[in-house]
């Protein structure tokens, strides 16, 4: 292990593991994975570490135990080592540099027009990165960085750890669960993905939910209309947007390029398809962002993994908390996580939306399950000043989609 300077309390320490770079190779090459540590407040109360995960995937962790958007509770500090780190081939963890240029790291939206222009473009991409790291590159998997957190537990002399996920997060650490199920402790899964619909399927899900939060947005807009003036009803509201995205396609806003942090992780090319028409339907079924979701990306070039995907199927303790209009991890895929994980508890926070109630929803998950275990099914904390105990959530209904403008929804 190397230490590595830290910046922070005295209490937060940083250090550098190094893992097999294969699993199925333990002698062979190694990778080094960034760690951090913020240790427990009380030696007395300390019941054990707490690994943490943001999502993206790739998106940096090593920063989390001392991040004061985080609030965590005063009694989680005082109970547990708070750790993070950096995914394998991302942040400080042996980054993997593929020397892209900004117009290649930047996700183009599908238009049918382009889609040959743009598969020709993703390929180069996949080309470029198998070139500089192609040894690499295949063991940038979930279930590489699961088999990293157990490194981290034998190597913080734990013989089970707590985990708090969010967004991807959760898939890594339902993969953990299911790899690892006897050395997984208090386990909170915040925003959760559908174990199913890794990692294409996660993006059309999105693009689903997007549709519905959006025009929940509208009829709040309507109403609203004297404060915002962008129209007095939804359709109205809907076609000032439309009307602004179409001036920004003609006058477009440049913008830096930014690090290709997840491609990696998420590219299981089983997943992404080489034919056109799958990806127009997805954009006709969600006109508002299914382009984005729908578009062709590196991961259907990439060469597919040495593993298959991992099936999440089992009775593991854990606490799932979702947000009901949450438009990136859906209410609906909280549920199918739900469904895989036959021991979990589930929290809706019932018309939850944006980030701050949720967030004092997880604070609140947090120190429940830290001090008492799993909670009952369909509780959620109460949405009061100083969130003082649970309520029966409301059960969230699926919501009507009106047509997009312009788009239309098929049924293909």
């Amino acid at each position: 292990m190397e230490t590595l300077r830290a910046k922070g309390p005295d209490t937060f320490q940083c250090a550098t593991l190094k893992m097999p770079l294969d699993y199925s190779d333990l002698g062979g090459k190694t990778i080094g994975l960034a760690i951090s540590r913020l240790t427990a407040g009380s030696t007395k109360e300390r019941r054990g570490v707490l690994l943490l995960n943001p999502g993206g995937p790739g998106a940096p962790g090593l920063h989390l135990p001392a991040d004061p958007l985080m609030k965590f509770p005063a009694e989680v500090k005082r109970r547990y080592d708070l750790v993070g780190f950096d995914l394998r081939g991302a942040g400080q963890s042996s980054p993997v540099s593929c020397g892209l240029t900004a117009e290649e790291q930047s996700d183009q939206p599908y238009k049918a027009g382009t889609f040959a222009k743009g598969a020709d473009r993703v390929r180069t991409v996949a080309g470029k990165c198998r070139a500089k790291a192609g040894d690499k590159l295949p063991q940038l998997t979930t279930r590489n960085s699961a088999r990293d957190m157990d490194v981290i537990r034998a190597a913080l002399g734990q013989k089970r750890i707590s985990y708090l996920g969010i967004s991807y997060g959760t898939y890594l650490g339902a993969v953990y669960m299911q790899l690892f199920p006897q050395r997984a402790d208090r386990i909170v899964l915040d925003s959760a993905t559908d174990p199913t619909r890794i990692y294409r399927g996660m993006f059309q899900d999105m693009a689903k939910a997007a549709e519905r939060a959006f025009t929940r947005w509208t009829e709040w807009t309507a109403r609203r209309h004297t404060t915002y003036g962008l129209g007095d009803t939804p359709a109205k509201v809907r076609q000032t947007f439309w009307n602004l995205i179409a001036r920004a396609d003609r006058e477009p806003l440049p913008f830096d390029g930014q690090t290709l942090a997840g491609e990696g992780i998420r590219a299981d090319n089983r997943t992404w398809s080489h034919v056109p028409e799958r990806y127009r339907r997805d954009t006709a079924r969600h006109p508002l962002c299914g382009d984005f979701a729908a578009t062709i990306t590196p991961c259907a070039f990439w060469k597919q993994g040495n593993e298959p995907q991992t099936t999440i199927d089992n009775k593991v303790g854990a606490l799932i908390t979702q947000n009901e209009w949450d438009s990136q991890t859906p209410l609906f895929a909280g549920q199918a996580m739900h469904r895989a994980l036959r021991g979990s508890r589930m929290l809706t926070v019932a018309d939850g939306r944006g980030t701050r109630r949720p967030l004092r929803a997880r604070r609140q998950s947090l120190r429940r399950q830290g001090r008492h275990g799993l909670p009952e099914h369909g509780q959620a904390p109460r949405q009061g000043p100083d969130l003082p105990g649970y309520d029966r959530a409301e059960v969230a209904t699926p919501h009507a989609i009106p047509p997009g403008s312009p788009g239309t929804h098929d049924r293909l």
